[in-house]
């Protein structure tokens, strides 16, 4: 099997938040591991995000040799578009894009949804919990006010009240990426999730994709069940690893 080129870069947005020179490394096997730790340092970073398929134990057992730390693992899924489905039965709600003004609200429920929530971030010790929390809330806001061609927020709403949000984009062409749900506690077992599915089919068929994919915390069930629902099969898996330089 073709493996995917190794994907590093600076990441303004970590450094944003937590004021340390941070790297992002992705796709790393055996063979480009020293290529990942000589960027790191001649970039001088800090602290490296490093992602590898499972199936890369030799890489694995040389990144715990050096120093990383195992944070999270992720299940990847995936569907063609004209496959998703949508349960019978179901009340769907209302959903349509978000609108201006309506992205401080989305970046409210980012923050009380996935508050403390065990993502790689908030496993890592070192870092402020708070400032963990805050990632997603940005990431859902900077979606709202970016408006890009390739992203889509859209929102369900209950009693005029946003309850939920869900944030697809198009990496490349012809593919699609889950990047960010949330769901209100309060609007648990309402159809929230399965609402956002024919918008975000529809969406994806404007834009010409045909398979899409979505990334979840192996721990994060409820999340991995509402894929599967969907007609969602698993992919692959990814580790999460954190290195830190000082």
């Amino acid at each position: 099997m073709k493996k995917d080129p190794l994907k590093i870069n600076i990441s303004e947005f970590d450094e944003k938040r937590f004021g340390i020179r941070t790297a992002h490394a992705a796709n790393i096997t055996q063979e480009n591991l020293g290529e990942v730790m000589d960027f790191c340092k001649a970039n001088q970073v800090v602290f490296l995000v490093a992602r590898c398929v499972t199936s890369e134990i030799l890489a694995v057992h040389s990144m715990q040799r050096n120093g990383f730390l195992l944070m999270d693992t992720i299940m990847r899924f995936s569907v063609d578009v004209v496959n998703m489905y949508e349960a019978p039965g179901v009340d769907i709600l209302p959903v349509r894009p978000v609108q201006p003004g309506e992205e401080d609200a989305v970046r409210a429920l980012a923050r009380e949804t996935f508050r403390g929530y065990r993502g790689h971030y908030h496993e890592d010790v070192r870092l402020d919990p708070e400032k963990c929390d805050g990632i997603y809330a940005s990431l859902a806001y900077e979606a709202c006010v970016n408006n890009e061609e390739t992203s889509i927020v859209h929102v369900c709403k209950i009693d005029g009240e946003i309850v939920g949000f869900d944030i697809q984009k198009t990496p490349s062409p012809g593919i699609g990426k889950g990047v960010l749900t949330a769901i209100a506690p309060s609007a648990q077992k309402r159809g929230v999730g399965l609402s956002f599915v024919q918008p975000k089919k529809d969406w994806f068929r404007s834009k010409g994709v045909t398979v899409t994919f979505s990334g979840i915390n192996i721990t994060n069930i409820p999340s991995q069940k509402l894929l599967i629902v969907q007609n969602y099969l698993p992919y692959d898996s990814i580790y999460t690893f954190h290195k830190w330089f000082d």
